[in-house]
């Protein structure tokens, strides 16, 4: 048996030659990343559905999610426990250190403050363990710092993406001329130029099968297109986003990943006998919502109502209706605290139009 074997996954060849030199043998191996062999059967372990009943007990015996053993827990501690499960992706070291907290922290405080901060809560392994396995982060950063450099550059990149991404989102988003790729010159020198961000010669697909082999990206089901669609845990994102603010290139990627939606959703007109445009607005919330947000948090109120204009439609046939106007009324007050300023800029027509 071998156990973590990504540290020294070179070494895969000389398994082959053991197989090959001893019939009778049988590996079992463990890895972050298949190894490639013939005569290899992957066993992909999934998360964790839920944690088990005991998980809590090694620090507090009496914790039970049942009031009769424990008074004090109520249906909203228990409505707390499954978000913190849900919140936590199913890791088993994330549930572990979770658990351990519960001595000082009930758990929706502990839910809050894993909706803050979860990697700075999730510490405090067992001083016997190795120390990737005493913290969330410590883990992350171990296979983290096994990558390529042009892999730990796609992965921090990537987790500007809220709910997935498509191949072409990570190719117009997180490819850049600068990253030793033939591109056309002058490709991003106009920001809003978004169908030019697409036709880069890139290694992005190579990279991201590479990702999800060594299990930091996760294929999600197919788009209603029938396109590829990938993800990250939001424990994995979480960690990228701090590896993409300590890289420097945070608000360069968040304001690419805004700027290309808010070209993509112009494309498209109201028409209600295009599923497949209803079907994309849908499978992008996310990624529309974080772009959203980036731009009423950075007064980038011409980005934001590009996006509240290419999305209104929507809004307004599928609803929430709500949602578009609490939207419209945000960046419209961030584009007039801009005029005040000196720094307006013209209102995209369909802004003008979602504001009336």
């Amino acid at each position: 048996m071998l156990d973590n074997f990504e540290q020294v996954a070179s070494g895969a060849p000389a398994l082959a030659d053991l197989l090959a030199s001893c019939p009778g043998l049988t590996l079992l191996v463990t890895s972050r990343q298949a190894l490639r062999l013939r005569g290899e059967q992957e066993y992909a372990v999934p998360p964790l559905a839920l944690p088990a009943p005991h998980a809590a007990r090694a620090v507090l015996p009496a914790f039970a999610l049942t009031p009769a053993l424990t008074p004090a827990l109520t249906l909203s501690d228990v409505a707390a426990i499954v978000a913190i499960c849900r919140r936590l992706d199913g890791l088993p070291l994330a549930l572990e250190l979770a658990a351990a907290r519960v001595k000082a922290l009930p758990p929706r405080v502990l839910l809050a403050q894993l909706e803050a901060h979860p990697l700075n809560l999730l510490s405090g392994g067992a001083q016997d363990l190795p120390e990737r396995q005493r913290t969330l982060r410590g883990a992350i950063a171990w296979s983290y710092d096994l990558l390529s450099e042009a892999e730990q550059r796609l992965f921090r990149r990537l987790s500007v993406f809220v709910g997935g991404w498509t191949l072409e989102l990570a190719e117009a988003v997180c490819q850049d001329p600068a990253d030793e790729v033939v591109a056309t010159p002058d490709a991003v020198a106009t920001p809003d130029a978004a169908d030019s961000l697409a036709p880069y010669a890139t290694d992005t697909l190579d990279l991201l099968a590479s990702l999800v082999d060594k299990s930091l990206v996760i294929a999600l089901e197919p788009t209603a297109n029938g396109e590829a669609r990938f993800g990250l845990l939001e424990t994995l994102r979480e960690y990228g986003l701090e590896r993409l603010a300590a890289s420097g290139e945070q608000e360069a990627y968040r304001r690419r990943h805004a700027q290309f939606l808010s070209q993509r959703v112009e494309r498209y007109q109201p028409c209600e006998d295009e599923p497949e445009v209803f079907a994309w607005i849908e499978e992008e919330l996310g990624n529309l919502r974080a772009a959203l947000t980036w731009a009423r948090e950075r007064g980038e109120a011409e980005v934001g109502l590009r996006l509240v204009g290419g999305v209104w439609w929507y809004w307004n046939a599928r609803g929430p209706l709500d949602e578009g106007i609490a939207w419209a009324q945000a960046l419209l007050a961030v584009d007039q605290a801009n005029r005040r300023a000196g720094a307006g800029a013209p209102r995209p027509r369909l802004a003008d139009a979602a504001a009336g």
